[in-house]
């Protein structure tokens, strides 16, 4: 739950870096820095596993993940913060039915009652006098993405090294980002990459990244993906704390569902 509060936070750092840095320069900063520092801490783990097996999965779940932060990141682009980070978090309704789909885990009625307040929710949020914008449905694209990543990571991770899965994954994510960056992106001009920038990107690689993708992949290695997608799901108090109280009671509707009912209800 803290992690979630730090990435609320990320919503608001990644607006400000975005008037300057384009979306994938910004996800090829964020990702090949988190890559280098944990091929750096974990190289012993990725030398003993350095096979086609882990890298397979690196590029599947680099893919994955790669897809779903760049439509988040675009959907950004033309929406607020606030609106971005709530509508990612419903991925919380769609993580239990796509570990049904995929691999046959067991929806409880809590997940599906979980599912249909956050659906409330995000109505109440997202249609704001009956009309939606073109970031808001990337954003609802992108957390589509982010569910099958959650799914998958919680069932292959759980007899694999995490650790390993997730430094393959960085990198990938960064590679991919890279190649689009110089394909479709104009660079960014030296007198631009401002101190603040470049701190900002430093606390978006490390923290929300190295230390938050890792911890909820090592997370979601030992609970159900629906539970913890539940969990992660409060991601949008910490970007509504950041932007003051407005939509506030639509995110309580969703981020203080009784998950503890979900935990203790087996899959």
């Amino acid at each position: 739950v803290a992690m979630a509060l730090i990435w609320g936070y990320s919503f608001l750092t990644m607006k400000t870096v975005l008037d300057t840095v384009p979306t994938f320069m910004l996800l090829s900063c964020r990702f090949l820095l988190s890559a280098v520092i944990m091929f750096v801490i974990f190289h012993k783990r990725i030398k003993a596993h350095f096979n086609r097996e882990y890298l397979g999965f690196g590029v599947l779940m680099g893919c994955v993940i790669w897809s779903a932060y760049a439509a988040q990141t675009l959907g950004l682009v033309d929406t607020t913060p606030g609106k971005n980070a709530f509508l990612t978090g419903t991925y919380c309704i769609l993580v239990p039915f796509i570990a049904l789909v995929l691999f046959r885990e067991r929806v409880t009625k809590w997940h599906i009652a979980s599912a249909l307040m956050c659906l409330v929710g995000v109505g109440f949020v997202a249609l704001d006098n009956f009309s939606i914008q073109m970031g808001d449905l990337l954003t609802l694209v992108g957390a589509m993405f982010f569910a099958v990543d959650m799914a998958v990571v919680g069932h292959i991770g759980r007899t694999r090294d995490v650790s390993v899965l997730t430094s393959w994954m960085f990198l990938f994510v960064g590679l991919f980002s890279l190649a689009a960056t110089c394909a479709f992106e104009p660079r960014v001009p030296a007198e631009q990459w401002t101190p603040e920038i470049i701190g900002q990107l430093v606390f978006l690689a490390v923290v929300c990244t190295t230390i938050g993708l890792l911890l909820q992949n090592q997370a979601l290695s030992h609970v159900p993906p629906a539970t913890g997608s539940l969990l992660l799901g409060r991601v949008g108090l910490g970007a509504h704390r950041g932007r003051g109280a407005h939509g506030q009671a639509h995110l309580w509707l969703c981020a203080d569902f009784p998950v503890d009912r979900v935990v203790r209800d087996p899959l």
